[in-house]
C-alpha cells in the first residue's frame, strides 16, 4: 500500500494501521488526513491519552517515592514520608502495625491514581497486540 492508498482509505471513514521504517511517509499521510478534515470543516484533536496517563503514573509514583532525596536532604525534626516509615519505633522494638499502617496511607494515594488511569493503561498496553 502507498500513501496515496492510505489517505483514500482515511478519507472513506476507515481505519488504516500505518506502520513502517522512519521516512516512509506516516507522519506525511497523517498530516494530508489532517489537511483534508480541516477542509472539511472538521475541528481535529490529536491525542496520546495511553501514553500520557502511562507518563503521569510513572512521574507520580518517582516523585512520590523519592526515599534517597529525602533520607538525604531532610532533617530529622522535618521529614517526608519515605524516610520517616521505617524510624517509627515502639516499647519493645520496631513497631510493625504502625509501620504497616504508615505505608499503607502513603500507597493510597498511587493505588487511586493509578485505578483511576487504568483504562488508559490497559488500552495502551494491549493497543498493538494481535487477535488469533
Amino acid at each position: 500500500m502507498n500513501q496515496t492508498q492510505a489517505l483514500d482509505i482515511l478519507k472513506t471513514g476507515q481505519n488504516v494501521f500505518l506502520t513502517g521504517s522512519a521516512g516512509s511517509g506516516k507522519t506525511y499521510v497523517l498530516n494530508q488526513y489532517i489537511k483534508y478534515l480541516r477542509q472539511q470543516n472538521v475541528n481535529v484533536s490529536v491525542t496520546a491519552t495511553t501514553g500520557i496517563a502511562a507518563t503521569a503514573i510513572f512521574c507520580l509514583i518517582f516523585a512520590w517515592n523519592e526515599y534517597a532525596f529525602a533520607a538525604l536532604l531532610t532533617s530529622g525534626m522535618a521529614q517526608t514520608a519515605p524516610p520517616f516509615i521505617p524510624t517509627i519505633i515502639g516499647e519493645g522494638g520496631q513497631d510493625w502495625p504502625a509501620v504497616a499502617a504508615g505505608t499503607t496511607i502513603f500507597l493510597v494515594p498511587i493505588l487511586v491514581f493509578t485505578v483511576l488511569l487504568r483504562k488508559q493503561l490497559l488500552r495502551g498496553i494491549t493497543f498493538g497486540a494481535v487477535r488469533k
